[in-house]
């Protein structure tokens, strides 16, 4: 797997030189190249990594939260992991990268299971000064993934 690019989306009727942004992702095992499978007790990271541009972006306060879902393909158990709050820095160059662990033993299996396909999904949402979601989003939808156990 390598590095998806996911959409991007600022209210309705704003237009991108105003205001708009990128973001994508990627889910490996740490020193490892991006992969489609991973055991269970093992280390994943999913990365992320998304730009503000446009005139208006400078002016824009609050912070990003950026969390991962993992829906499984199947009867797996689906998990939503938080993952990262990124202060927005208007005065800096507009791009942002966080890192979303899931940690050893996270994925487990029901008595029987051996593995388990997992579409990884992640959110960004952007929060203003008072902590409220405001109207720009991201979203990469990253290829499925396969966790298995070795017994």
């Amino acid at each position: 797997m390598s590095y998806v690019n996911g959409q991007f989306e600022v209210e309705a009727g704003i237009p991108a030189s105003v205001l708009s942004g990128t973001i994508g992702a990627d889910a490996h095992e740490p020193g490892e190249p991006a992969t489609r499978i991973f055991d269970v007790n093992d280390l994943v990271n999913v990365d992320c990594n998304w730009s503000l541009t446009g005139s208006l972006a400078r002016m824009i306060g609050g912070t990003w939260q950026c969390d991962l879902y993992l829906e499984s393909m199947g009867g797996g158990r689906e998990f939503e992991l938080e993952g990262c709050t990124v202060p927005l820095a208007p005065s800096g160059p507009g791009t942002y990268a966080c890192t979303i662990p899931i940690p050893p033993g996270t994925i487990t299996f029901a008595p029987g299971e051996t593995d388990i396909v997992y579409q990884l999904v992640v959110s960004l949402t952007y929060k203003d000064t008072n902590g409220r979601p405001g109207p720009i989003v991201g979203f990469v939808e990253l290829p499925m993934v396969q966790w298995y156990q070795d017994v």
